[in-house]
């Protein structure tokens, strides 16, 4: 495939700031189907795989995706002011809003865009942008249903217990992870290791929302109500919170095929929450072993870096730009998430140098 190489210098994104434009942005996207090749430079983020996923979908010259060409006319760029999608001399801004957010919205695509805007939001660790909300509520018409309800992943379908183990934020201290701990918590209200959250009773509900909001506290004074409790989103029986969490946590162990078949083929999202479910439902900790130089070094069983990062934000108070390492053994592994790397899913790497 020949791709004509993009000549123009980028200019440093913070001389180009400006309001977020995503309805430019989607002007933007609409006008490259007319392009006869394209190349597509993004960062790796499940976010910008599944929107260059989906913008391959539909494009019908050749297409190629590229986490490291300088030579790509299209490029996709993020720091912590924004996104940027670059395409020759043209500059548009999103603000924090999701790569995904402005793709054409179709009922074929609906699942991977909303995971797109979910996965952003989440490792973000931020609320919904206004435009990402204007796409949300034009899904509503597809299918998709909005609860105010808890940040816990699908409360509709799983035992509580198994839920709160999976409350990646807030991270729940003695909790999350811990199968005989969440199992004993839910028992204190008089329930039972099947009950669901919609089984509790006025008082027990009440009861629950006292106690959870009591262990956030610990972890955080500052934590408040809303964020403990949010506007959940549901596609049929799919929780995009936990379609979130499977598909960080598929990209980490295994790389970014996945994201892109559950892109092209949403439906394979149900295998991956299965095997997501069954892998962490084992229990995990998190121990902290070192801190003080380049490296987060964890003892963990819960081999996703990319997902420790954000319960260690929480436990750090911070926001986490060291990369986060898991010892497992003698052998130390990291997610390309958070390095440059030509390799994909968990890699090895050596700490002599860790300061």
């Amino acid at each position: 495939m020949n791709l004509k190489k993009n000549s123009t210098k980028l200019k440093s994104m913070e001389s180009f700031i400006k309001d977020p434009n995503p309805e430019e942005g989607l002007k933007l996207i609409e006008s490259l189907y007319n392009e006869k090749s394209l190349c597509v430079k993004i960062p790796y983020t499940p976010d910008s795989i599944i929107f260059s996923s989906l913008l391959m979908k539909y494009f019908n010259g050749d297409f190629a995706i590229s986490f490291s060409s300088l030579n790509c006319e299209v490029q996709l760029l993020q720091n912590e002011q924004g996104k940027w999608i670059n395409s020759n001399d043209k500059q548009v801004f999103l603000g924090n809003s999701a790569f995904s957010s402005i793709l054409p919205l179709s009922k074929d695509d609906l699942l991977p865009i909303l995971s797109g805007i979910s996965i952003s939001s989440f490792l973000e660790r931020r609320k919904t942008s206004e435009w990402e909300n204007k796409i949300i509520e034009k899904a509503k018409a597809m299918g998709v249903t909005v609860e105010k309800n808890l940040k816990i992943p699908a409360y509709n379908e799983l035992p509580l217990f198994l839920s709160l183990m999976l409350s990646f934020d807030p991270y729940l201290p003695q909790i999350t992870g811990n199968r005989e701990n969440a199992i004993n918590f839910i028992k204190e209200l008089g329930v039972n290791e099947t009950t669901k959250l919609s089984e509790l009773n006025e008082t027990q509900l009440n009861t629950f929302l006292y106690k959870i909001m009591t262990i956030a506290i610990k972890l955080n004074p500052r934590i408040s109500r809303d964020d403990i409790i949010s506007d959940r989103i549901f596609y049929f029986n799919y929780d995009l919170l936990e379609v979130s969490l499977a598909l960080i946590y598929f990209m980490d162990i295994i790389g970014s095929k996945y994201l892109i078949q559950f892109s092209l083929n949403p439906s394979i999202i149900g295998i991956l929450i299965d095997k997501f479910r069954e892998n962490v439902a084992k229990g995990f900790k998190i121990d902290i072993l070192d801190n003080k130089g380049k490296y987060y070094i964890v003892d963990s069983e819960l081999k996703s870096p990319t997902l420790i990062s954000i319960f260690l934000q929480q436990i750090e108070k911070n926001k986490i730009i060291k990369t986060i390492v898991i010892k497992d053994n003698d052998t130390y592994l990291t997610s390309r998430y958070f390095l440059s790397s030509e390799e994909e899913g968990l890699i090895k790497i050596d700490i002599k140098d860790k300061n």
